[in-house]
């Protein structure tokens, strides 16, 4: 089967904003504001997202590396969330709430055009359950 790339990105700096103001205030504490902002900082520069008409593949770490992959049709809700710090810089969060056990929530952190992007992780979804043949019952 053909494996189409829906999104693929990385969480913007912004993100981190307010940490690294508190990073600025502890900066005259032994340095310690400094070593803060770089693991920080790292890793937000290392954490990527690939989206694609199968799975979800979250990776993270500095040097240790962690893959997260979701099956797409796992993915039970979707929310789009707009905090007002990300939308004076055009980002968003993206929430996956999912049936898996591993990961029940999934964040996308500050990715631009968020609305594209889960209206287009939504499509996958639906398109995948139709393919696996997947119904969803919730049972209390």
């Amino acid at each position: 089967m053909n494996v189409n790339v829906i999104y693929a990105g990385k969480p913007s700096q912004w993100v981190n904003f307010p940490y690294y103001l508190l990073c600025l205030v502890l900066l005259p504490i032994a340095g310690i504001g400094l070593i803060m902002f770089l693991i920080r900082f790292f890793q937000t520069k290392y954490a990527s997202v690939e989206v694609n008409s199968e799975r979800l593949i979250e990776r993270s770490g500095v040097f240790s590396r962690k893959t997260d992959e979701l099956e797409l049709y796992r993915v039970k809700d979707i929310r789009h969330v707009e905090p007002f710090w990300l939308r004076l810089f055009g980002l968003s969060d993206i929430v996956l709430y999912t049936s898996d056990k591993s990961t029940p929530v999934i964040v996308l952190r500050a990715i631009e055009n968020g609305e594209i992007v889960r209206a287009l992780i939504r499509d996958a979804v639906e398109s995948r359950r139709a393919i696996k043949g997947v119904k969803e019952r919730d049972i209390d």
